[in-house]
């Protein structure tokens, strides 16, 4: 072989090997096993829960990339209608929505948080009916509507109407709520109390449970990786402190007897 055919040879395997590289990646994605995910997160879901299952989604698909955005719900609702994000994990129930398809994912029980000398900080459950008499602090229903509306449906079910206030935290997970020196108690999911400081959580007898969602775009434009990274996510181990989600045809404070 002459000096140049061999750089021929040499230039011609470079480029058959470039090729077979670009071959293989184009079937990763085609197969769904490679790509770009733009993920969606309400702030609840992001205290634990998101991060155990991308550790998952990780090991079993490792040429994926997850971008996380932390978004408030109503905002995470358009993004993915119009497809700015291409899956949610998020907080509340399962709904049909256009073209994005809803799966149960996981639930937290509803805890009563108080602070640690309250005549029932010792107890290793409560019952509403015994705060009933005493000033219950609420989320704002016009910063965190859904929150809130778990929050009031929990006291429905429950068949209690206690006195209430405002909470003046401007923050989902009020870890300074028991500066509001005329708010007895709160309600928390353990998600939402994992930070906090000064506050004694118990767990609400009988439990009541409140929902997770995935969320994804499914109207035919959406790469194969989405659907893919759906499955994977729904079938992952859940961490410490989460549970399987309740029957989607539930209320949305489920009551576990």
């Amino acid at each position: 072989m002459t000096e140049a055919g061999a750089e021929l040879l040499k230039g011609a395997v470079k480029i058959l090997d470039e090729l077979t590289a670009v071959e293989a990646a184009v079937r990763l994605v085609a197969s769904g096993e490679s790509g770009t995910v733009r993920m969606g997160v309400t702030p609840p879901a992001a205290n634990g829960l998101v991060e155990c299952l991308l550790a998952q989604l990780t090991n079993q698909m490792p040429q994926v990339t997850v971008e996380e955005q932390l978004m408030w719900r109503p905002d995470l609702v358009s993004a993915l209608s119009d497809g700015r994000i291409d899956v949610a994990v998020t907080f509340g129930n399962v709904r049909k929505r256009g073209q994005v398809t809803s799966r149960s994912l996981c639930a937290q029980p509803i805890v009563v948080a108080v602070r640690p000398g309250h005549r029932l900080a010792g107890r290793r459950s409560v019952s509403l009916v015994e705060l009933e008499r005493e000033t219950l602090g609420l989320a704002s229903a016009q910063l965190f509507p859904a929150w809130a509306s778990y929050q009031q449906r929990a006291l429905d079910v429950a068949g209690v109407a206690p006195p209430t206030k405002v909470l003046e935290d401007h923050s989902v997970e009020a870890p300074r709520w028991y500066e509001q020196k005329e708010v007895a108690w709160t309600l928390l999911l353990p998600a939402l109390a994992a930070n906090h400081r000064g506050t004694v959580t118990i767990p609400v007898e009988p439990a009541q449970l409140v929902p997770f969602t995935l969320e994804w775009r499914a109207d035919g434009a959406e790469p194969p990786v989405v659907h893919r990274v759906a499955d994977v996510l729904l079938a992952a181990t859940l961490p410490a402190g989460w549970q399987p989600a309740p029957d989607p045809a539930a209320t949305a404070a489920v009551v576990v007897a």
